[in-house]
């Protein structure tokens, strides 16, 4: 196994990385103490954790890094939050821009928000639960049968759990095609299809009571 070291001379010139306090822990390995004061390394992107070294015991977290924009693992879930099951309010506007694209002519776009009134009675208001890592999965087969259809560039769609109000968004559907027509088509077959297949159940909340109304939302 090769040790690589970085030997910054006086002349160096580094931004970002205001301070690496130090390196604890390391067993074995002699003549490692205390790396203070490197200051700033701008935009280093894409950290990957090196796996498999053997034999070296206790190695603990450097602290303390900062103006580090973005690791893989950020990355990956930037990716994932196309597909989101949240407690949280949902922001149309993210979703829509996760569905932007320079290629597409077209997003078309699907706010679903809860209503005061169902099955002739008044709604007070609505409670989602959902299988979720289940209801991420369908979602992303959805899209791939989408995919199959349209010429789509990207996808989002989040759905909200928990109590909503009157009023309140409870599921944002954005996809992006080259032409509009492609684009009402594709958002239309997401949406239908999400309220098939997906894994979330809706209870309406009547102000003389309340009743699981469906099996999806």
């Amino acid at each position: 196994m090769k040790l690589l070291s970085f030997h910054p001379s006086v002349g160096d010139s580094f931004k970002g990385i205001k301070e690496i306090k130090i390196i604890k822990g390391i067993k074995g390995i002699k003549g490692i103490k205390g790396i203070k004061g490197i200051k700033g390394i701008k935009g280093i992107k894409g950290i990957k954790i090196i796996k498999g070294i053997k034999g070296i015991k206790g190695i603990k977290i450097i602290k303390g890094i900062k103006g580090i924009k973005e690791s893989s693992s950020n990355i990956q879930n930037q990716e994932l939050m196309n597909y989101k099951i949240s407690n949280q309010a949902l922001d149309p506007q993210e979703v829509i821009r996760l569905a932007e694209s320079d290629k597409a002519g077209a997003v078309a776009v699907f706010i679903g928000t809860v209503r005061n009134h169902s099955q002739n009675k008044h709604v007070v208001s609505l409670e989602y639960e959902a299988y979720e890592a289940m209801a991420i999965r369908k979602m992303e087969e959805i899209s791939e049968e989408a995919r199959q259809k349209w010429p789509i560039e990207k996808i989002a769609m989040h759905h909200r759990i928990g109590k909503l109000s009157i009023g309140e968004i409870a599921v944002v559907v954005a996809v992006s095609t080259p032409h509009r027509k492609e684009s009402f088509e594709a958002c239309e077959f997401l949406i239908d299809t999400l309220k098939q297949v997906v894994p979330i159940w809706k209870k309406e909340i009547y102000e003389d009571g309340e009743v699981w109304v469906a099996a999806h939302a």
